[in-house]
């Protein structure tokens, strides 16, 4: 199960940033809160995964007012969430913004207050009893594991905090014990508006059909 979300985070990579036409994506920016958002960073990634390709599309900066264009990988027929970041560090996305189908010259997007995003702070507990090598996440209705949450074992009572800030979809998080064995929280609601959130992994493993 564990090398699901490796092997797509490496078709996801792979896709992005592969040689080949591209499509013209023009970017403005509106965003008028903070009045010093400069975007200096456009990325893009796939539609329902959480890795961004770490490849900036922009050259320069598009300030406040701006119209730029950049090149977008041909990815259809898979849709594209799209982020701008500024110097700063804040960022707005856009999600399912465009399809790239070369020749299109035509893809348009504006950045606008309403897309800033502002990342929920998620704690969860073990409170299983046992050690944990995995925690991680997908999109409910999906099947691959996307997200790992850890970056080394998660001992038992053991909290780690991390950042949420999808507010379009609800979330499946899936918790591995040393043993194999997976305790699931179904359906997370999203994230909205920055609302932290207390989770505790707890009750008896899931069934083994639970996994598959």
């Amino acid at each position: 199960m564990r090398s699901v979300p490796i092997l797509f985070l490496l078709f996801s990579v792979l896709l992005l940033t592969a040689c080949g036409d591209k499509c013209r994506l023009r970017i403005t920016n509106e965003i008028s809160d903070p009045a010093d958002a400069g975007l200096s960073v456009i990325e893009v990634r796939l539609e329902g995964t959480s890795y961004w390709a770490g490849v900036d599309l922009l050259e320069g900066q598009i300030a406040v007012g701006d119209t730029r264009a950049v090149r977008v990988q041909d990815t259809k027929p898979y849709t594209l969430d799209v982020r701008g970041s500024d110097s700063f560090g804040r960022t707005w996305t856009r999600l399912d913004a465009i399809t790239c189908s070369v020749p299109d010259e035509s893809l348009e997007i504006t950045f606008t207050d309403a897309d800033r995003d502002l990342p929920c702070s998620w704690m969860a507990t073990n409170d299983t009893g046992v050690a944990l090598l995995s925690l991680r996440m997908r999109r409910t209705g999906t099947i691959a594991w996307v997200r790992e949450v850890l970056d080394e074992g998660m001992e038992a009572g053991d909290t780690v905090t991390f950042a949420m800030d999808d507010e379009e979809f609800a979330w499946d998080l899936q918790a591995v014990g040393l043993g194999g064995d997976t305790w699931t929280l179904p359906a997370l609601e999203p994230c909205v508006d920055g609302a932290p959130r207390t989770l505790s992994i707890t009750g008896q493993p899931d069934a083994p059909e639970a996994d598959r």
